[in-house]
């Protein structure tokens, strides 16, 4: 694994790219349909580049890590922007949703027949949100739905919001999904992607002791890895607890000139 030495950050907003500058930050990132969030403070931007990175809907890339790694930890579209005096210093801060516009604005409105292909009414509801598709659609295709269902077999409408049309549906054949930076990803309930586990012990960044909480999830403090997202599968080697985990949220924290540089995270055996 590559040393954690060294913190960096940099900002995308539209095409605008900051770094060098204080940057500091909070991902929100959860299993549910709902945006993952990101609030943004950067420091003593000049006047045009903060006009420039406060246009409306405009797309945000959130990357940080270490010298010799640096990882997407965030994509998504612009709510708003202001900037604010604080001593000496001015802070634009900034906040955003994952795949925000789309979600709130999307919408579907079909009837299907019986015996219509699934697949074809996911991909009408998936295609409507304008995010990145192809990968979730290929791998749901790949998989059997509850029941070897593969077609409606009774007809069925749908009228409203694409992303609770297409939650709807894929909660009945036993998937969920979530949007992360900028991709659809889907995956079977309870279960994790097919990325390579990512392994946390005191060695790879594991800060103190998992903790348990309620309904049978665990508490897990790290530095910060971008890595680490929901439905992500987590192999957890620490005194306490060993073994293989599905990652519910993960809440990225940083300060490039500050203290706070770790990831919280919420995981579930699997």
């Amino acid at each position: 694994m590559s040393k954690l030495f060294g913190r960096v950050a940099s900002v995308t907003v539209d095409t605008t790219k900051v770094d060098g500058l204080r940057i500091a930050f909070k991902v929100e990132q959860n299993p549910s349909k709902e945006p993952d969030t990101l609030e943004l403070s950067i420091y003593n931007l000049t006047k045009d580049t903060r006009a420039n990175m406060s246009k409306a809907r405009a797309r945000v890339e959130l990357s940080a890590g270490y010298t010799d790694t640096q990882d997407v930890i965030f994509r998504g579209d612009l709510r708003r922007a202001y900037t604010v005096a604080e001593g000496p210093d001015r802070i634009t801060k900034i906040f955003c949703g994952d795949g925000e516009v789309a979600f709130r604005t999307s919408r579907i409105n079909k009837t299907y027949k019986p015996g219509h292909d699934i697949i074809k009414m996911i991909k009408d509801m998936a295609g409507t949100l304008g995010v990145d598709t192809k990968d979730a659609i290929d791998k749901i295709g790949q998989g059997t739905f509850r029941g070897g269902l593969t077609q409606l077999f009774k007809g069925k409408s749908v009228s409203g919001s694409a992303a609770d049309a297409l939650d709807e549906m894929l909660k009945g054949l036993g998937y969920q999904y979530s949007i992360q930076d900028g991709q659809l990803v889907v995956v079977p309930k309870n279960e994790a992607t097919d990325h390579e586990a990512v392994l946390l012990s005191p060695t790879t960044g594991l800060l103190g002791s998992p903790e348990a909480g309620e309904d049978g999830k665990i508490s897990i403090l790290a530095l910060l890895q971008p890595r680490l997202k929901p439905f992500r599968k987590l192999k957890l080697d620490s005194l306490s607890l060993k073994g293989f985990y599905r990652i519910e949220k993960a809440t990225h924290t940083g300060d490039t000139h500050g203290a706070p540089w770790q990831t919280q995270i919420e995981a579930r055996t699997l």
